[in-house]
């Protein structure tokens, strides 16, 4: 059943349901799961928590995550600016502010190795430019004091920064 969720996460038309609008309220649940999951070293059911991670990952629409895409490197007509046009609006509705709330509170190893492979990893400077050109995050740092009332976003965008200038200099070597 669980799985079921992931897969019909997978699918664009689900996808651009779900972002049409603000995905916080639709899917705070997830949102609760993957909090409660970054907060556990050893979870009771690390399965549950790890799927509701990968579910909020897979609305960023990150290359590797959605699997019929695997590289931007390839254009497949419609389905590559559908992706890019569902990712932009992820980072504007604060998934990415989000993500790195998880990560910069995160006390579960299995969180922290997903985030940078499934995430940090595929981040790239269009999707950190987008970040920082948004408007507002007030609906997100709603939910975020929600989940924590000590939620301090001034750390997510230091980490988002960190990981810029992190990609940066990873870029500037090659």
């Amino acid at each position: 059943m669980a799985n079921s969720f992931l897969i019909m996460l997978k699918n664009l038309n689900f996808k651009k349901q779900i972002l049409a609008q603000s995905p916080l309220a639709q899917l705070k649940i997830i949102f609760s799961l993957t909090y409660e999951g970054s907060q556990c070293k050893e979870p009771a059911d690390p399965e549950l928590y790890t799927l509701a991670l990968k579910s909020v990952l897979s609305l960023m629409c990150l290359p590797q995550v959605f699997t019929t895409n695997p590289s931007r490197k390839f254009y497949i007509p419609g389905e590559t600016m559908e992706l890019d046009k569902l990712r932009q609006r992820a980072i504007e509705y604060g998934l990415l502010t989000y993500l790195a709330f998880i990560d910069g509170r995160n006390k579960n190893e299995d969180f922290k190795s997903i985030l940078q492979r499934e995430l940090w990893s595929l981040v790239d400077e269009t999707d950190f430019s987008q970040h920082f050109a948004r408007t507002g995050s007030g609906s997100m740092e709603q939910m975020l004091r929600g989940l924590d009332e000590r939620a301090d976003l001034d750390h997510a965008e230091t980490l988002i920064k960190q990981k810029q200038t992190n990609y940066m200099e990873q870029r500037s070597q090659i």
